[in-house]
């Protein structure tokens, strides 16, 4: 919890979720930035991973899905008991970005921006050699090794954690599923997006070749009750920068161009 200096008036408690496999550090000093401009931020590790893995990894049973069904809901549990009647924001980059669809709960959040996340639907990207890509890492390279190593290593997918078997298998399975998620039968909870009633802005960055305008505008439809949708296209001129990529957007480099813009729309909130 990164909170705002002593005697700051109340702000919106923002809770920071993190990409698959991204450890919660990563996001240290984007919380920062929002502690320093009042808001308290909260970041966390999803079980099986950083400082939520409690056990050696290969004897970890985490799922995909429990990320957003059971943490998800916990952290926003923690959250609302914390709050002291401010409201809650949820900023979430990639899966933490429709994890909250997940929760039984991701009603009480009055602000979701979405980070570089969407339905990763693989028929939804239109390159064949990006297609190719993925589906070589996620749906096959990264399966194989977990089931012979029992989990796969945080090299393999460019991030710094190892992820537990389980969640390696869903997230290979559901890629090639058509509609991702969305189209996983054994995944009741899929219903809770349409309780999201927040205002979701989703920010999608130019370069980031994982990302498909389609998969982000699927994504946007399934909270279908949500308060506003709207769609914040960054381009690298924008940025300032030569690259963002799919994890950039939380980089300190980007802390006098982008952050300062996320900022001004989650205080757009007017509570």
């Amino acid at each position: 919890l990164f909170e705002p200096a002593h005697g700051t008036p109340p702000r919106p408690l923002t809770i920071i979720a993190s990409a698959t496999g991204v450890p919660r550090g990563f996001y240290a000093r984007f919380a920062e930035h929002l502690a320093r401009h009042g808001r308290p931020a909260l970041t966390f590790d999803y079980r099986g991973i950083g400082g939520s893995l409690r056990e050696p990894i290969i004897e970890s049973t985490a799922r995909f899905r429990d990320w957003g069904v059971i943490d998800t809901p916990g952290v926003l549990t923690w959250a609302a008991a914390h709050a002291e009647g401010r409201p809650i924001h949820w900023v979430g980059h990639s899966y933490g970005g429709f994890a909250l669809g997940l929760a039984h709960n991701g009603h009480i959040v009055d602000r979701l921006l979405g980070v570089a996340t969407m339905t990763a639907d693989l028929r939804f990207v239109q390159s064949w050699r990006e297609r190719a890509r993925i589906m070589a890492l996620v749906s096959i390279g990264a399966p194989a090794i977990a089931r012979v190593k029992g989990y796969v290593p945080g090299w393999l997918n460019g991030n710094s954690e190892d992820l537990p078997k389980g969640v390696a298998l869903e997230w290979g399975r559901w890629v090639m599923t058509p509609q991702f998620l969305f189209g996983d039968h054994t995944l009741p909870e899929r219903r809770h997006f349409t309780r999201v009633r927040a205002a979701i802005r989703f920010a999608s960055m130019h370069d980031d070749t994982w990302l498909t305008d389609t998969g982000v505008r699927h994504l946007a439809g399934q909270f279908s009750n949500a308060a506003e949708r709207s769609f914040w296209p960054v381009t690298l001129a924008e940025a300032k920068a030569e690259r963002i990529g799919h994890i950039g957007f939380f980089r300190n480099a980007h802390a006098a161009t982008l952050w300062p813009k996320a900022l001004a729309w989650l205080d757009a909130d007017p509570r």
